[in-house]
């Protein structure tokens, strides 16, 4: 071949792999402008400095001498070992849980003792339930807490701080 056809080969492959990668370089900035976009902005910004560095690609016509390979015979004996499996019994331990049936108690629960308001209603509004009347709101929220039923009452007391129907 030629040199002059080495060079010329030569010449497409470098502009092929520069406009490949100017494709690349293309790509790899519309990600990331859509990745910037579609992301939440970062409350702070640190920049970091880089050294970048181009190459710069010539070309110098130069001849070079193409050496002719050669083959020599050479004959080299390799033993190779075959495993052979054999079978030994290993004794082992298993041990065999079988589960036993089990049983299941429900209690229901019915409340004996009558108070100020029904403590297992699902939940209590002050204006639906005790139409903005403060006293009556708070007696309630009491008893409840004190029989250790809190999820009726809750939302009497937004504020968590044990006085009721604040507003």
């Amino acid at each position: 071949m030629s040199i002059e056809k080495k060079q010329n080969i030569t010449l497409v492959v470098c502009s092929l792999v520069i406009i490949f990668s100017i494709i690349g370089i293309w790509c790899l900035t519309f990600y990331v402008a859509y990745n910037i976009h579609s992301k939440p902005m970062p409350t702070a910004i640190q920049f970091v400095r880089t050294k970048t560095s181009t190459a710069t690609l010539t070309f110098t016509p130069t001849q070079t001498r193409t050496l002719t390979p050669t083959t020599t015979n050479t004959v080299t004996s390799t033993k190779t070992v075959t495993p052979t499996l054999t079978n030994t019994p290993v004794s082992t331990n298993t041990q065999t849980v079988t589960p036993s049936p089990t049983q299941k108690k429900i209690v229901a629960f019915t409340p004996t003792e009558k108070g100020p308001c029904d403590c297992y209603k699902k939940s209590m509004t002050c204006l639906g339930d005790f139409d903005n009347d403060h006293e009556r709101a708070q007696t309630c929220y009491n008893y409840c807490i004190s029989k250790g039923i809190r999820s009726a009452v809750e939302r009497l007391d937004r504020d968590k701080d044990g006085l009721v129907c604040e507003e």
